[in-house]
């Protein structure tokens, strides 16, 4: 049996990179937009199934000493990064060294299957053969793992080293590991995401204030404005018209508040820094890349702006 998984999961590993190679010449490639990560994903692929299939297929069967050649060439390693370094590796002997045996660790597909998983949400982005193909990979990358976690479990019993919860173990800590990392950008994310709905309230409750503010608002970049002079100014920027806007999220507490009115012919973005309850100004530009079409429809509010 443990035979058989050893020439299933060699060619499982071929057929990965085959699959990868038919991904990577499927499309024209742009790498400036979201579409590069499917290039991205195809590179990942082939690299991961070559690893797994190296260590799977062409190390010895058994772990052996190097040979009188391999032991000269490790010398000369060792004495260039001595050199390059200025530091000694430390206690090591070319002697004892040995080249590690085959194997099919089950932790090299699991980790590969997630984050190959993760990656392949993008997948709706390529042709339908790239999705045909990347569906393809992950039903083979299943098997890999199902058949490489077999495949361990009958070598640690047939050396007699076998434990459940060693062969385990790995996989569980890089379970905790990839949990707590997506838990912390899940609560980060979250609190960004209270933080942007607190200003659509603020500026929604003000959108039927008065539109004629008794003094006009100067505002420069590094200026600190309350919801009240936020809103006046966008109200001056456009005279009397009504002042559609949008809330965009930008990394930690910045805002981008989007602003158009019927009749502009740009889109304005005001680029804000959150302070409790009021905004830094950091710049105020008209957008050379967000056009009309591109907010019609899709404000958070408007400001009246009567005359």
């Amino acid at each position: 049996m443990k035979v058989l998984l050893h020439r299933i999961n060699g060619l499982l590993s071929i057929l990965l990179v085959v699959a990868g190679i038919a991904m990577l010449v499927s499309g024209d490639w742009n790498l400036t937009d979201e579409s590069g990560i499917l290039f991205i994903l195809a590179l990942f692929q082939i690299v991961m199934a070559a690893v797994a299939g190296v260590v799977g297929q062409l190390f010895p069967k058994e772990g052996t000493k190097l040979s009188e050649r391999a032991k000269k060439v490790l010398r000369i390693v060792l004495v260039l990064h001595t050199v390059l370094n200025k530091k000694a590796i430390g206690a090591y002997s070319v002697e004892d060294a040995s080249v590690p045996r085959r194997t099919w660790e089950p932790i090299i597909p699991f980790v590969w299957l997630i984050f190959q998983a993760m990656l392949s949400i993008v997948a709706y982005l390529g042709t339908s053969r790239q999705q045909a193909l990347v569906l393809l990979s992950l039903a083979l990358l299943i098997v890999f793992f199902v058949t490489s976690l077999a495949w361990k479990v009958l070598d640690e019993k047939e050396r007699g080293t076998y434990r459940l919860h060693m062969v385990l173990l790995p996989m569980l800590v890089v379970c905790v590991l990839i949990g707590g990392a997506l838990l912390f950008v899940m609560i980060r994310d979250g609190g960004r995401e209270d933080g942007l709905q607190e200003t659509k309230q603020q500026l929604a409750a003000l959108q039927d204030s008065d539109p004629r503010p008794d003094e006009t608002v100067e505002a420069d970049e590094g200026d600190v404005l309350t919801p009240e002079e936020l809103t006046a100014l966008l109200r001056q920027d456009f005279p009397s018209e009504d002042v559609f806007y949008r809330l965009l999220e930008q990394e930690e507490d910045g805002l981008y508040l989007v602003a158009w009115s019927e009749n502009s012919a740009d889109v304005y973005v005001y680029q804000l820094e959150k302070r409790e309850d009021a905004f830094v100004l950091q710049a105020a530009f008209a957008s050379s890349s967000i056009t009309k079409e591109d907010v019609l429809g899709r404000e958070d509010g408007v400001l009246s702006n009567d005359s």
